[in-house]
């Protein structure tokens, strides 16, 4: 019965001592190098106007410009330490506060991430280990362990050993052929007859035909990798860390949309980092506060121009011999640097959102309160209610009509009902007298919910096409349910400004004009390197994206993103190097 199954799933096997075809070339790794210094500008109303109008134009992703970003007034400042991504504050980080877990808990990790590729890559596998070595305890990075061996199908070419072997497949081609002398014989006269004579003569020593083949992880290049790979193990990398800190990586509910004036404009966001809430019964809804931090993954792996030749010169049917520095069509590195800023003001715009309620399209308007489908009971879209397949009415309800008065001309003086003639026995009595049909349940309600709004359905029931369409609501909102929108980490000047259930400090309260910036964080990650990126989003910058109109937009406004370098998740140094680094971000983050 189930002996079918043993040639669906396949035997973990270890493919570094498996000789198989050679894989295509491995990708050569490219970065974006972007980086623009723009000086702050004014934060005014025409260029709100300007910015709203631009993304509007935006028809496929050539049409991204440096235009974009200097409305923005972007400035990046790459290569940057850990420690400069914090703001200077003087508030002090309690190492063993409530929400900072002991500093054992990432020795446990960061002990775990130096554990060999191979002893790792096994244990995920299910293979035994290698003689010699102990079984690796993997506790609190299996996910990331298992993400990073199906990256290294692609990736990892510490492994690669190429050689060659000898080809025996014309010799079994030619020994499994037919042995039939007479189609020996055609396939010898069909040879062509100017065939030159071999080089080598017979007595000499023949050449053994040889091939290449490869032994290593590798089974493709990493252009064709499959971006949930990079989703994993970036995702579970980063799980190490904020677990620990009672915090969730999970991905967005709903579509991510920056959202610039009225436009709701998609920005790619991985994943979302969120504090786990202390009430037990939102976390049985799945609820998170936050976001604290973003996850931003990509798969592109060309960030310059197709054209660029070895000696910097930009070729082509152009022609143009322009230099490198003189390229202007770098948009590969300008489009990945504008999703950057995309989703890091689009968490800006989230955790802003602590302490106000949402406000849906067209709540409050006319047109989502007022009905206006003709008024008045009857027409068609009335008898559609009625023969839409549903029973609306209460059959125990209905009241049977009431005795007419000339009832008592129909009976005899006796009190003895008279016989009918022979006209009404041929007839049916409902043809005589048809009965009088009883106005419906739907009918009579149809005007009162229309002034309601919508039409009401019996508890327990489905509403038809025509209810759902004739009923009245406002759009549906953008904000996600299962998220309580907090500015975790920001300054607690920042959450009584936006809590109006907090006093406001009376430090601040004389520092209104002062500009308050929200520290946004997030891990990106290209090729098989991740890093994090750090930016301060002010109020005014804000407002400008909503289009509100403030008495200080003459003031000079500016956005400044920091990033450091890019950490290698092969490079055992480095992806420990960067779970320390995050450790510390959020034990910022998650401070008294």
């Amino acid at each position: 019965m189930f002996g079918g199954w043993a040639h669906v799933a396949s035997l973990p096997e270890d493919l570094t001592g498996k000789e198989r075809v050679p894989p295509p070339a491995p990708t050569q790794l490219d970065f974006p190098s972007y980086t623009p210094q723009h000086s702050p500008s004014p934060l005014t109303t025409a260029s709100s106007r300007d910015l709203f109008h631009l993304l509007c134009s935006i028809k496929k992703p050539q049409d991204i410009t440096p235009q974009y970003l200097q409305i923005l007034s972007l400035s990046v400042i790459p290569n940057a330490s850990f420690q400069d991504l914090l703001p200077h504050v003087t508030e002090p980080v309690h190492q063993g506060g409530e929400h900072v877990p002991p500093p054992d808990r990432l020795q446990q990790t960061v002990q775990e991430l130096r554990i060999s590729h191979s002893d790792a890559f096994r244990e995920v596998v299910r293979l035994p280990p290698l003689p010699g070595h102990a079984k690796p305890r993997l506790s609190r990075t299996r996910k990331f362990w298992t993400g990073l061996q199906r990256m290294s199908q692609f990736w990892d070419c510490s492994m690669d050993r190429y050689y060659e072997v000898a080809d025996t497949e014309d010799d079994s081609s030619s020994s499994s052929g037919s042995s039939d002398p007479d189609i020996e014989m055609s396939q010898s006269d069909q040879s062509p007859p100017d065939r030159l004579p071999s080089s080598s003569s017979p007595d000499g020593p023949q050449p053994a035909k040889t091939k290449q083949v490869y032994k290593g992880r590798r089974l493709n290049d990493g252009s064709a990798m499959p971006s949930n790979f990079r989703d994993e193990a970036v995702s579970a990398l980063v799980e190490c860390v904020v677990w620990a800190f009672n915090c969730q990586v999970r991905a967005p509910n709903l579509p991510p949309r920056l959202q610039v004036r009225n436009l709701l404009f998609p920005v790619r966001q991985s994943f979302i980092v969120g504090r786990l809430p202390r009430e037990r019964e939102l976390g049985r809804r799945a609820v998170l506060e936050g976001p604290v931090m973003g996850i931003c993954c990509r798969m592109e792996t060309i960030f310059r121009p197709d054209c660029m030749t070895a000696n910097g010169e930009v070729g082509g049917s152009s022609g143009y011999g322009m230099k490198l520095s003189e390229v202007v069509d770098e948009w590969r590195g300008i489009l990945d640097l504008a999703r950057e800023v995309g989703v890091m003001l689009l968490l800006a715009q989230e955790r802003a959102r602590e302490g106000k309620g949402e406000v849906k399209p067209g709540e409050g308007k006319w047109w989502t309160a007022t009905p206006r489908w003709g008024g008045g009971p009857g027409g068609l879209m009335e008898s559609e209610i009625l023969t839409a397949g549903r029973d609306v009415v209460d059959e125990d309800k209905i009241a049977t009509p009431p005795p007419s008065e000339n009832a008592s001309a129909d009976e005899s003086v006796d009190g003895t009902t008279p016989k009918p003639s022979s006209t009404e026995t041929l007839l049916p009595r409902a043809a005589t007298h048809p009965p009088v049909r009883p106005k419906r349940k739907a009918i009579r309600d149809i005007s009162d919910n229309n002034e309601r709004g919508g039409v009401q359905h019996k508890k327990g029931s489905k509403p038809t096409q025509t209810e759902k369409w004739k009923t009245l609501r406002s759009g549906p909102g953008i904000w996600d349910a299962k998220m309580r929108y907090m500015r975790i980490g920001a300054p607690k000047s920042i959450s009584q400004a936006a809590s109006p259930s907090l006093p406001p400090s009376p430090a601040h309260a004389e520092d209104k004009a002062e500009e308050i910036e929200d520290q946004i964080f997030m891990v990106t990650s290209i090729n098989h390197h991740v890093a994090l990126t750090s930016m301060q989003v002010s109020e005014a910058h804000l407002a400008w994206l909503a289009g509100e109109e403030r008495k200080d937009e003459e003031r000079e406004q500016g956005l400044q993103l920091k990033r450091t370098r890019w950490f290698d998740l092969f490079d055992e140094a480095d992806r420990v190097e960067f779970v320390q680094g995050l450790w510390d971000v959020m034990a910022w983050l998650m401070r008294e």
